[in-house]
């Protein structure tokens, strides 16, 4: 898929139980006033923090907006279940 896709990693949305459980670590250390205050996550920040992250065989490069804005609009406010 990454080959296709032109990158290193295959871009997938976040699905795996380590990846959730990195998004919510890093959400909830980073970016509380945003989580309390119901804001989207600054996500240039926050895909450079999940970029140190990636290692292609349990955290994936993903489509970090598109999931970002629907977790800090959904339930939870930015934390996925």
């Amino acid at each position: 898929m990454a080959q296709r896709q032109g990158t290193a990693h295959d871009i997938i949305p976040v699905q795996t139980q380590v990846e959730r459980s990195k998004y919510n670590s890093l959400i909830l250390q980073h970016f509380p006033q945003q989580l309390q205050r119901n804001q989207q996550t600054d996500f240039d920040k926050f895909s450079k923090l999940w970029s140190a992250f990636v290692d292609g065989r349990y955290i994936f490069i993903e489509h970090l907006n598109i999931y970002v804005v629907a977790m800090t609009n959904g339930v939870g406010a930015g934390v996925c279940m």
